[in-house]
C-alpha cells in the first residue's frame, strides 16, 4: 500500500520513507542470517562436544 505523506504536515515523499523501510528490512534480514549463523556454531560445538 502506497502512501504519500504531504510535506505541509511535516511528512516525507514517499521514495523516502521507501527507501528507509528497504534499508529497515535489510537491516533485518542482515542480523537474521548472523543469528542463524550462531545457532548453527553453538549446534555444532555441543555436538562434537557430545560426540
Amino acid at each position: 500500500m502506497k502512501k504519500i505523506y504531504p510535506k505541509s504536515h511535516g511528512g516525507f515523499s514517499y521514495e523516502i520513507v521507501e527507501r528507509e523501510i528497504a534499508e529497515s528490512l535489510f537491516e533485518a534480514k542482515l542480523i537474521a542470517q548472523e543469528n542463524i549463523l550462531m545457532v548453527r556454531g553453538i549446534i555444532q560445538i555441543r555436538m562434537e562436544a557430545e560426540g
